[in-house]
């Protein structure tokens, strides 16, 4: 699933040799990147709402085995 508008997308980067992985939102009209989750830990398989307006995605970062869930609405949905 991807956002059903917005002049942008999604992209994971790896930040560290210790493969923390970030979301960062990429705006085609402006060619501006926005981190949209912390890079501090790994983030695991964000995914778009049938709707297209969130993304949600888990870290590990809070005590490095639970899992914990985020939903975030990016810029320009």
């Amino acid at each position: 699933m991807r956002p059903k508008k917005g002049n942008y997308f999604i992209f994971s980067k790896i930040l560290t040799a210790m493969s923390f992985i970030s979301c960062t939102a990429f705006d085609l009209a402006t060619g501006e990147t926005t981190l949209l989750t912390e890079g501090k830990s790994r983030n695991e398989s964000p995914l778009w709402s049938h709707s297209g307006e969130w993304l949600v995605y888990g870290l590990r970062g809070r005590n490095g085995k639970d899992m914990d869930l985020y939903v975030i609405k990016p810029a320009g949905t």
